[in-house]
């Protein structure tokens, strides 16, 4: 299998891999699962940040929830 490659935001590779190691879990498999997650939440809330400040904001909530863990 062979993957596209994409963009993604330092700061969240960096929660990925910290969520990773908290968990016991490959970095793939953590960033995989949140993609799926977040297409979930997307498809039923029908919303997305419409600009930096909101992208922001919800970096700013999961970093507190990553932190929670």
């Amino acid at each position: 299998m062979v993957g596209t490659q994409v963009r993604v935001a330092s700061e969240l590779e960096e929660m990925v891999k910290e969520l990773a190691d908290r968990l016991g879990y490959l970095p793939f498999a953590v960033r995989n699962t949140a993609i799926l997650y977040g297409l979930m939440v997307i498809a039923n809330l029908r919303k997305i940040p419409k600009d930096d400040s909101e992208f922001r904001e919800l970096l700013d909530k999961v970093r507190r929830a990553v932190d929670s863990v």
